[in-house]
């Protein structure tokens, strides 16, 4: 994988381009399977769009959050996150 560190981008609608080098790490794949996968399935592409912007309103929720901020919503994302996460190494790992 370390020969592989491009910066696999997508753009989602009006949403800032979705950066899914995180997905390549996630499963520990490389970037050809994981720009194949986005191109070819789209169920894997709707995870990986999911993910991205998951992690970003979290990202956003966090920013506004301060110390006695609503704490749930944030482990609500997370838990998001997490089972995303998970469901995009799955498919990677059925794919290679």
């Amino acid at each position: 994988m370390d020969g592989n560190k491009q910066v696999v981008t997508m753009t989602c609608g009006d949403d800032p381009r979705i950066d899914l080098t995180q997905i390549i790490r996630l499963a520990d794949q490389d970037a050809a399977l994981v720009r194949h996968l986005l191109h070819c399935d789209e169920s894997f592409r709707a995870i990986c769009e999911d993910h991205a912007l998951a992690r970003h309103a979290r990202d956003r929720l966090l920013d506004q959050v301060n110390a006695a901020g609503p704490r749930v919503t944030l482990e609500e994302y997370d838990r998001l996150i997490a089972e995303l996460e998970d469901e995009i190494t799955r498919a990677l790992k059925n794919a290679g």
